[in-house]
C-alpha cells in the first residue's frame, strides 16, 4: 500500500479484525478508513464482500484496488448477464479478494444472496464491510431505506465478522448502527474530527453575478488556478452555469449534477477530474461522499448544505494527503 506508518487508530481495528471481531470504524473524512479492511483482507485472503452506497464510490474503490495487484469486483445494475456469470465463477475459484455491492443489489437479487450463502457454507467468505455505515440510520445525513435490512447478514452470515465504517455519526446515529447491524459486542474505535491542515472561512455572499467574482477571486488569491477544487452549488442550472462562467475566465472546469442525461457522461467527468484532466468540478450536493481524491486544495461551498454533517463530509474532501 506504500505507506510508511499507520495513523490514528488503524492499526488497532486492523488487529481487531484479524481477530474475528465485529468493528466499528469512526474516522474522519480522510483518515484511512479502507486501509483497515483492505491490509485485513490481503492478509486473509479470503473474499471480503463491501457493500457501499455510490457506483462512483464504488468504482474508483475498484480501480484503486486493481491498481495495486489486488482482485476486486463489482456487481452492479449495469453488471451484464454474461459478466455476472463469470464474475461469479472467479469468486467461487477463489480469484477475487474484494466484491462490491450496493445494499440494493443485495435486498434484490435473491440469486446473488443465495450465491454469497453457498461461499459461507463453504467457509469463503472473511467478513462483510458496510461503508458509509451512517447510512443505516434514519438520522445520518444519507439515509438509504436498503441499508436498513442488513440485518439479515447476521440472520443468515452469524459467523462472519462486519466492520462497519463512517466518518459522520452521532450518538443516535451510532446507536442505530450497532441496533440494526447487531452487533452490541462490536469494537468502537475512534479518532478526532479535528483536520488541523483544514482552514475554514465563511464569507457574506454578495448578490448576483457578483458571487460568482467571489469565488473566481478566491481560487486567484490563493493561486489555485491549475490545481484540483471542488464547488458546491444548490440547484443543476447553477453548477452548468458557474462551469461555464468560470471557464470563460481561463479555468478548466466541469459541471456534475443527478440531472445529467447520460450517467456515462457523469463517469467521464469524475474520472477526467480523478485523473487531473480537469482542475475544478462545480457539482451539485449529491455530489461528494466516498470521493476519494488526495490533493483536493480547496472545496467552496457557493451554497450551504443542508446539514452540518453534510457540510463536515464535503468540506472534508479537501487535503487528505496531509
Amino acid at each position: 500500500f506504500h505507506h510508511q506508518r499507520f495513523r490514528g487508530c488503524q492499526a488497532l481495528a486492523i488487529e481487531a479484525a484479524l481477530k474475528r471481531k465485529d468493528v466499528f470504524v469512526l474516522m474522519p473524512t480522510g483518515g484511512g478508513k479502507s486501509l483497515v479492511y483492505q491490509l485485513a483482507g490481503y492478509i486473509e485472503q479470503k473474499l471480503t464482500v463491501i457493500i457501499s452506497p455510490l457506483i462512483s464510490l464504488i468504482k474508483d474503490q475498484v480501480r484503486g484496488l486493481t491498481e495495486n495487484k489486488l482482485p476486486a469486483l463489482a456487481i452492479l445494475g449495469e453488471t451484464t448477464s454474461d459478466e455476472y456469470y463469470e464474475y461469479l465463477k472467479k469468486i467461487k475459484n477463489d480469484q477475487i479478494l474484494f466484491l462490491f455491492i450496493t445494499p440494493e443489489k443485495l435486498a434484490s437479487s435473491p440469486h446473488l444472496l443465495g450465491f454469497l450463502i453457498d461461499l459461507y457454507d463453504n467457509n469463503q467468505i472473511t467478513r462483510f464491510v458496510i461503508d458509509e455505515a451512517h447510512c443505516v440510520s434514519q438520522w445520518g445525513h444519507d439515509f438509504r431505506p436498503a441499508y436498513t435490512q442488513l440485518n439479515i447478514i447476521k440472520e443468515r452470515f452469524e459467523n462472519v465478522p462486519i466492520m462497519a465504517l463512517t466518518a459522520t455519526a452521532t450518538t443516535a446515529v451510532k446507536r442505530d448502527i450497532v441496533t440494526i447491524l447487531n452487533i452490541p459486542d462490536c469494537l468502537i474505535f475512534q479518532m478526532s474530527f479535528n483536520r488541523p491542515n483544514l482552514i475554514y472561512e465563511v464569507w457574506e455572499k454578495s448578490t448576483g453575478g457578483l458571487s460568482y467574482e467571489q469565488v473566481l477571486s478566491f481560487i486567484h488569491d490563493h493561486h489555485y488556478e491549475n490545481k484540483c477544487g471542488l464547488i458546491f452549488c444548490m440547484s443543476t442550472s447553477e453548477t452548468e452555469d458557474l462551469s461555464a462562467w468560470l471557464n470563460t475566465q481561463g479555468l478548466n472546469t466541469r459541471f456534475y449534477h443527478a440531472q445529467m442525461k447520460d450517467v456515462q457522461d457523469r463517469h467521464k467527468v469524475q474520472r477526467l477530474w480523478m485523473e487531473g484532466k480537469v482542475d475544478i468540478i462545480v457539482a451539485t450536493l449529491a455530489f461528494g461522499m466516498g470521493i476519494d481524491k488526495p490533493d483536493v486544495r480547496f472545496v467552496i461551498h457557493h451554497t450551504l448544505p443542508k446539514s452540518l454533517e453534510e457540510y463536515y463530509q464535503e468540506s472534508g474532501r479537501a487535503g487528505r494527503d496531509g
